[in-house]
Formats: structure tokens, sequence, C-alpha cells
């Protein structure tokens, strides 16, 4: 049984949802038009409750009433606090998926989130019932979808573009999250509470072409902000006698984010775990404007996930990390380590 604080939302979806702006005060920016253009479409769809995919070389629309989900999606949002019991005791509790003649199958990708979704739905047969698939949503502590309605263009706001998240993200439930944080971000730590948002449909591509609904599970979290941590932590240093500070107390931090960050990425996993999730999408979390450093997160994945003795590692099927630029790939392999 999962018990994240799950209260009954609204059943009609068409509440007022924000609109995407430009930012307010600043000359237009041609590389914002076309995902703003792109977030007020999809918002647009959520208010009417549907939308239209073009069918390839024809004038032809597919009509795709989304209604009903989008009512469940808002209805079985749950929070999962920063002290959820559930979480917490994901090195003891036993595993609901557990098998232990199977560890998962892990892969590398150069993709982003919603192209190794729509991949690892190709690896189950047309005939087949379709396993729950999950993927993680590197959030913004403090903003539904993040700056998405500003046409922002980073993971969290390529999701919200692109699929039903923010009607989940918008509801009273989730912002419990945002609001724990708007009050304090604990400089730049935040907090291991998440958000658990079923049913959510991704219908477009990164492109933002209108596809095919693809139903996904999806985990709401915000990595430690390193980039924050740092600044604060040499504030601190400054003033300080000769002989403060200095590499090992540098070495101090690095570790205790390592630590913070290792406990977070667990109860990512142990969410997903709980709720039946199979398959699911993961990526290089919080080392983008964020800063964490990429060996460390992809070791850390490694531990949790990578090999017999690793205590996920036969908790899922598949598990895909999408990681579309280049250079953070390359560096994640060698963090990682040869997959077991």
């Amino acid at each position: 049984m999962f018990s994240g604080n799950h209260q009954p939302q609204p059943q009609h979806h068409r509440r007022r949802l924000q609109k995407p702006t430009a930012p307010a005060g600043r000359p237009p920016d041609p590389r914002r038009q076309r995902p703003l253009q792109i977030a007020e479409g999809t918002i647009d769809a959520l208010q009417k409750g549907y939308y239209d995919e073009p069918v390839p070389h024809s004038n032809l629309l597919i009509r795709h009433d989304i209604s009903g989900d989008l009512r469940r999606t808002v209805h079985h949002t749950a929070f999962y606090p920063d002290d959820s019991i559930e979480l917490r005791q994901w090195r003891t509790a036993p595993s609901p998926q557990h098998h232990p003649r199977r560890t998962a199958k892990l892969s590398l990708l150069p993709c982003t989130t919603l192209a190794g979704a729509r991949n690892l739905e190709s690896l189950t047969p047309p005939s087949s019932p379709k396993p729950l698939m999950g993927i993680l949503n590197f959030a913004s502590a403090t903003r539904p979808g993040g700056g998405f309605l500003l046409g922002a263009v980073a993971q969290e706001e390529s999701i919200a573009r692109s699929s039903s998240l923010y009607t989940s993200l918008s509801t009273q439930i989730a912002n419990q999250l945002y609001a724990s944080h708007t009050q304090s971000t604990r400089g730049g730590y935040y907090t291991h509470a998440m958000i658990y948002s079923p049913n959510v449909l991704l219908f477009r591509n990164d492109n933002g072409d209108w596809l095919s609904p693809l139903k996904v599970e999806v985990v709401t979290s915000p990595a430690v902000n390193a980039k924050e941590v740092r600044g604060r932590h040499r504030a601190g240093n400054q003033g300080q006698s000769v002989g403060g500070g200095g590499q090992f107390d540098r070495d101090r931090l690095e570790a205790h984010i390592r630590e913070v960050m290792r406990e977070r990425m667990a109860r990512v996993l142990a969410l997903f775990d709980i709720r039946g999730v199979r398959n699911i999408v993961l990526g290089s979390f919080g080392t983008g404007v964020f800063r964490n450093d990429v060996k460390t997160v992809a070791g850390i994945w490694s531990e949790l996930l990578n090999g017999r003795q690793a205590r996920f590692s036969t908790s899922f099927d598949n598990v895909l990390f999408a990681i579309p630029d280049e250079k953070t790939l390359d560096e994640f392999k060698v963090g990682f380590g040869p997959l077991l």
C-alpha cells in the first residue's frame, strides 16, 4: 500500500490554468518564441480536454479526447512529504516488485526524456499489456513546471510543454511542495518531498509536434541546488582568519551534497517501486543549472541500480538514462562505470 498525502481534487479539469507569457520588462527573445507557442497550445488543449493529431501525408486529423485522463491525473495526484515513512525506510523495506533472479536492463542513450519514454514503449510488443512506465521530472523547487510558461527549455520545461503534467503540478496537493520551499530552501538543499503524478499523457515530441498519447507516471523532485550551496559556503567563509576553510572544508561540503543527493535519488526509486512502475526513464539529475557533479550523480545511480548487490537492481525491468548532451553523456558513462 502507498499512503502519500492525497486528497480528492476537483473533478472538473477545465479550471483556470496560468497562460504562457514572455518575461516582463525584457526585450523579446527569439529563442523563446517557439517554446512559448508550444506551451500555449498545450495549455489550450488541457483547458479544452482534447487535441488534434495530424495524420502524416494527409489533411486528416485524429481527435484525442483526454478529459477523462486529466480528471484521473488531478484526482490521484499525491504528495510525499520530507518525512514520509514509506520513503525513509527504503534501505530496509522489502521491495514489492523484487525479482531475485532478474536484474533490471540498464541503458544509456543520447536522447531527451520524451524520446526515452517512446523508446521504452517500443520494447513492449503491441499485443502485450503495457507495464507502468515512469519518468523523473528534474523539478524546480518553487514553481510548477519551472519556467515553461516563460519559454525556458530545460528538462522539466520540455516535459511540461509536451504533456498533461501541468494539470497535476497545479493542484493544491502538489502546491505543498512549492509552498514548503518558498518558505525555506534549506540553503539550496531543499527537501526530500516529492509529487507523484499518475496517468500523465505525453502528447508532443521535442519539436512540439502532436503525437498519439503515451501514459506515464511522473515523480517530481528537485535536486540539491549545488550551485547555491557552494555559493553560500563561500560567502560564509569570507572574512575568516587565514587557515579557515580550505580544501578539507570544501571536500566535506561536496561529501555532504553527495550524501543528500543519494538519499533523494534513493527515495525517487523507492517511490517508483512502491507504485508498481516497471520501466523508468532517469537521467543526469540536477547537473544543469543546479551544477551537481555529473560523475557523482552517475555514481550514485550506479550504486543504487547497477549489479545484483545494488538496492534496486531487481525492482525494475528496464531503466533508461536519457542524456541528450554529448559531453554530459561521456562524463556520465565514466561516473557510472560498466553496466553489470
